[in-house]
């Protein structure tokens, strides 16, 4: 009996020791199941945001590129003109020359139209003369010089005194005359002036004043007509020029061939006369 009750205790032993083995098994499956899962799960997470990752910068590299390429192609447009556009551009250009060229005839002719007779007469003259001074001064001749100062004592003559061109006065001429006369007179001046520097001071000892005092009047004449006047170049200068007259007149008489069509009765006269017309000149007005 008693060998009985402990085959049946060791009975029960046995399956509680079997439930006991079996339910510590179930735990370790599931606890490794779990633990699997959570790391598969780790792993597809981990996964997914490299592939983002991945797709993200993949995506952001084709947008730089895409952006440099429009780039380039704007870049390419702006230095590649079409033909038609150039051709467009360059009728655009002459068009608009033809519209400037016309521009400045028309104001060349209304210019003229406000020279008189008298004006274009001496202007033509000038403009020949400044032509014949530009020769001279190409010559290497021991009468370059002088005859150059005798140009420019004739040009003074007739901005001062009582020189004639074609038997026209200086104040003969309209107020826009004049500046033009005086326009060129400055550039015949500074012709002379480029190939013998301070001439002006070398006609005569007492006369190196006058002529430079001339000179600056013609300059500020040239440039506004209203900054010039006979009476400027003073009296003492006047009287300078009178006292060289004969010394002058020979300067003019070597220049005569280049200056034929001006006149100047009383540089012809004695000082005592053309004294008279000094103080005859200097009372007028």
């Amino acid at each position: 009996m008693k060998k009985k009750y402990e085959i049946i205790i060791y009975s029960v032993l046995v399956v509680i020791g079997l439930v006991i083995v079996s339910l510590i098994i179930r735990h370790d499956y599931f606890s490794n199941n779990s633990v699997i899962n959570e790391d598969l799960s780790n792993y597809n997470s981990l996964n997914k945001t490299e592939d983002n990752n991945f797709s993200q910068t993949v995506s952001d590299e084709d947008k730089i590129v895409d952006e440099q390429e429009e780039e380039k192609e704007e870049e390419n447009k702006e230095e590649t003109i079409n033909p038609s556009e150039e051709k467009e551009v360059t009728l655009t250009e002459k068009v608009e020359e033809k519209k400037e060229e016309k521009v400045e005839e028309e104001e060349e002719k209304i210019e003229e139209e406000k020279l008189s007779t008298k004006d274009i007469i001496v202007i033509n003259e000038l403009e020949t003369i400044e032509n014949k001074t530009v020769d001279l001064l190409k010559e290497n001749k021991t009468s370059t010089a002088s005859k150059a100062k005798g140009i420019f004592i004739t040009l003074v003559d007739f901005c001062f005194f009582d020189g004639k061109i074609n038997d026209i006065t200086f104040k003969d001429l309209t107020a826009k005359g004049q500046e033009k006369v005086l326009q060129i007179v400055n550039k015949i001046d500074m012709l002379i002036e480029s190939k013998f520097p301070l001439y002006k001071e070398k006609i005569t000892t007492k006369t190196k004043q006058a002529f430079t005092k001339a000179s600056e009047l013609i300059k500020k004449g040239a440039n506004n007509i209203n900054e010039f006047s006979q009476e400027k170049l003073g009296d003492d200068n006047y009287q300078a020029m009178i006292e060289e007259k004969d010394e002058l007149v020979l300067y003019t008489k070597n220049a005569w061939s280049l200056v034929k069509n001006f006149s100047s009765s009383i540089w012809q006269s004695t000082k005592e006369k053309l004294t008279t017309w000094y103080e005859k000149f200097k009372n007028s007005d």
